[in-house]
C-alpha cells in the first residue's frame, strides 16, 4: 500500500474509532514491533497541568540554538496536525509523516490480528513520533505527555535525562484523580533511574510533597526552578533578568515567566549532566521562541489575541493578564469548551473580565453547545450572543468589539479563528 498524507490522516480517524488504550502493555508490544526506537533518544520529559508546551518549546529553542539536533513532540497542536511532530521546530513533511505511518499501522494490525486491542489514536502518534526522531538521529528530544504521567504513552521512554514538573492543578479528574495529590502521585511515575527531577517554583504544595517523597523513594534528585532576579511582563513579551543574564522573551503573561524559569533551570540540569549550552545560546534561544495560542497576539489593529487556556488554573493565568496588561480595556471573548471540562467555572471567570461575549460551538463531537456556554456566560456578563459556527462568532467580534478580542476557552478554537481573521482581513483589505 502506499501511503499518502491524507490517506494517513483518514487511516488514523478511522482507527480512532476502535482504537483502545491499553495502559504501557499495548506500547511495549508496539515498540517491540518497530525495533524499539526509544532505546536510541536520550529524553526531557514534561508533565503538568498548564505550562508544559510553552515549556518544552523554550528547552528545544535553546538546545537547538546550542547546536543540537532537537526533537520536540507536543500535543495538542493549534494550527497544523504536523505541529506534534518536530525536529529543530520544522514540521514533519507530510510524506515522511505518511511513511512512518504506514510503518506504525502495519504494526498495530499485525498487533490486533495477534489478539491486542487496536492501539489508541494518541498510542499510534507516540509510535510515529518516536520512529520519526530514530529515523533522524536526533541527538535529544522534548516530549510532553498527553495525559498524566505513569500510564501514558511517552512513558514508554527509558533515557530520562530530565523529568519536568510544570504546575500541577485540577484537569482530566476522571482519569488521573479528584486530588492534586492524587494527580501529582500519577504525574510522578514519569521518574526514571539516574534521571534528575525539575519542579517550578510555586508548585502546589500537595503536589510538592507528592513530588518530594516520589524522588527521595527513588533517589533522585529534585530541583525547585530558581526566581527571577527580575521580571517584566507587557502585552507582548516577556523580559526577565536570570542568573545575572537579560533574556527577551517573545511571549507575553506572568506564567510565561514562571515557564521560562523552569525551562532555565532544566537547561541548567542539563549542563551538569554534561551537555554543552553556551550563554549565548540560551539568549538566543529564548528570543526565538513562538508558540502557538499562548496569550499570541495575532494583530494589533485590531488587538486580537488568541490563547488556549482550557481549565481553571489556565483561566486564571488569562484573566490576570486581562486585568493587567489590558487594564480598562472592553474586551470582547469569543469563548467556546468542551463538556468534557470544569466548564461551569472557567466559563464564569473568563465572563466576568468581559464587556462581551461571543459564545461558539467548536465543531468537534466534545465540544459545549454554544447555547450552554452562553448560558453560563451570561451569569457573570450582561452582553453575551451565542454562534453555532466559530466562524460566525469571530465576525460579530471583529464587527462590534469596542476593544480587545480574545479568543479562548480551548486549544482546538485558535486554529480555525486565525483562518477566519485572516480570511476577513482579506476580504475587508485591512
Amino acid at each position: 500500500m502506499e501511503w499518502t498524507y491524507e490517506l494517513a490522516r483518514k487511516h488514523l480517524e478511522e482507527g480512532y474509532r476502535k482504537g483502545k488504550k491499553d495502559g504501557l502493555r499495548g506500547m511495549a508490544a508496539m515498540m517491540e514491533k518497530l525495533d524499539h526506537p526509544q532505546k536510541d533518544l536520550r529524553f526531557v520529559h514534561v508533565t503538568g497541568t498548564n505550562g508544559k508546551g510553552s515549556t518544552c518549546v523554550m528547552v528545544a529553542s535553546v538546545l537547538q540554538a546550542a547546536g543540537y539536533r532537537v526533537g520536540l513532540y507536543l500535543s495538542p497542536f493549534v494550527d497544523d496536525f504536523r505541529e506534534r511532530m518536530q525536529i529543530d521546530r520544522a514540521l514533519i513533511p507530510p510524506q515522511e509523516f505518511a511513511e512512518i505511518y504506514g510503518e506504525v499501522a502495519q504494526a498495530a494490525e499485525e498487533l490486533e490480528q495477534e489478539g491486542h486491542p487496536y492501539p489508541s489514536e494518541f498510542e499510534i502518534l507516540t509510535c510515529c513520533g518516536l520512529l520519526y526522531f530514530k529515523k533522524n538521529h536526533c541527538d535529544i528530544v522534548v516530549l510532553e505527555v498527553g495525559i498524566g504521567g505513569a500510564n501514558d504513552a511517552t512513558n514508554i521512554v527509558e533515557q530520562t535525562e530530565v523529568a519536568v514538573f510544570t504546575p500541577i492543578s485540577l484537569d482530566h479528574m476522571a482519569m488521573l484523580g479528584d486530588t492534586t495529590a492524587a494527580i501529582a502521585k500519577e504525574k510522578s511515575g514519569i521518574l526514571k533511574p539516574n534521571c534528575t527531577a525539575v519542579t517550578c517554583w510555586g508548585q502546589d504544595a500537595s503536589a510538592h510533597a507528592v513530588l518530594q517523597s516520589e524522588c527521595e523513594a527513588n533517589n533522585i534528585p529534585l530541583i525547585e526552578a530558581q526566581r527571577p532576579q527580575n521580571a517584566v511582563t507587557t502585552a507582548f513579551e516577556s523580559t526577565i533578568l536570570w542568573d545575572g543574564q537579560e533574556l527577551i522573551i517573545p511571549l507575553s503573561g506572568e506564567y510565561q515567566v514562571q515557564n521560562a524559569c523552569l525551562a532555565l533551570t532544566v537547561l541548567c540540569e542539563l549542563r551538569a549532566r554534561g551537555w554543552i549550552i553556551p550563554t549565548q545560546a540560551v539568549a538566543d534561544g529564548m528570543k526565538a521562541v513562538r508558540f502557538n495560542a499562548r496569550i499570541e497576539c495575532i494583530s494589533q489593529e485590531p488587538l486580537v489575541i488568541l490563547d488556549g487556556s482550557h481549565n481553571p488554573a489556565g483561566v486564571d493565568t488569562l484573566v490576570q493578564y486581562i486585568k493587567t496588561q489590558l487594564t480598562g480595556q472592553k474586551v470582547t471573548l469569543v469563548l467556546g469548551m468542551f463538556a468534557d471540562k470544569t466548564h461551569r467555572l472557567c466559563i464564569e471567570k473568563l465572563a466576568s473580565a468581559a464587556q462581551s461575549v461571543a459564545a461558539v460551538a467548536i465543531d468537534y463531537y466534545r465540544a459545549l453547545p454554544a447555547q450552554e456556554v452562553a448560558a453560563e456566560a451570561e451569569k457573570s456578563c450582561p452582553d453575551v450572543h451565542a454562534f453555532d459556527r466559530v466562524e460566525d462568532g469571530m465576525i460579530w467580534a471583529l464587527e462590534h468589539a469596542q476593544g480587545p478580542i480574545i479568543v479562548c476557552g480551548s486549544l482546538y478554537l485558535p486554529g480555525e479563528a486565525r483562518t477566519i481573521f485572516e480570511r476577513w482581513k482579506k476580504d475587508f483589505g485591512r
